[in-house]
């Protein structure tokens, strides 16, 4: 019982933060950058290239292996692509996520969302990765203006070291 409540209880607080990212993902073209992002992040134009050349895991470094989880859902009669980003550290050194930033890419101009640690605290997720841990973010966008997307986490490893991890994904969608 316990166990299944506490089941309910992250996957409320996923759909809670999901909902949050369409807010603000609809809400882009009004604010050009977040008020709270730091303004280098905030004024930060991303291309499809930084997506696509990873960082390479290095020996005592913690390392993020990061993937996406696609699925699909329809809100207000709109399609949307959904996903859930896996981010495990496998190295077995502790990670403390500073930013996660998310650029989907389609026919127009790219759009990008940088979440700091304060604002996904918000939310009360705990970003300090155990040493093999995983950490788990949820979003989406309009499924017919976009079909890939990257994703950046930047953050400090348990020994100092800053570090950064990209992944690109495409979507089914695409052509």
């Amino acid at each position: 019982m316990i166990v299944s409540m506490g089941k309910r209880i992250l996957w409320l607080m996923l759909v809670l933060l999901c909902a949050c990212a369409l807010a603000a993902f609809a809400l882009a073209d009004e604010a050009p950058a977040q008020a709270d992002a730091p303004a280098a992040e905030a004024a930060r134009v991303f291309t499809e290239e930084e997506f696509q050349t990873p960082a390479q895991n290095e020996p005592g470094k913690a390392w993020l292996a990061l993937s996406i989880e696609p699925f699909e859902q329809k809100m207000d009669g709109k399609a949307y692509q959904m996903y859930n980003c896996h981010m495990d550290e496998t190295n077995g050194i502790g990670f403390s996520i500073e930013t996660i930033a998310a650029c989907t890419f389609g026919d127009g101009e790219p759009r990008s969302q940088v979440l700091t640690a304060e604002q996904l605290q918000e939310f009360g997720m705990n970003l300090v990765l155990e040493p093999n841990g995983s950490f788990v973010l949820m979003g989406g966008f309009p499924k017919e203006a976009y079909d890939r997307m990257g994703i950046e986490v930047t953050g400090t490893d348990a020994n100092g070291e800053a570090l950064t991890f990209t992944h690109w994904h495409v979507f089914g969608n695409a052509e």
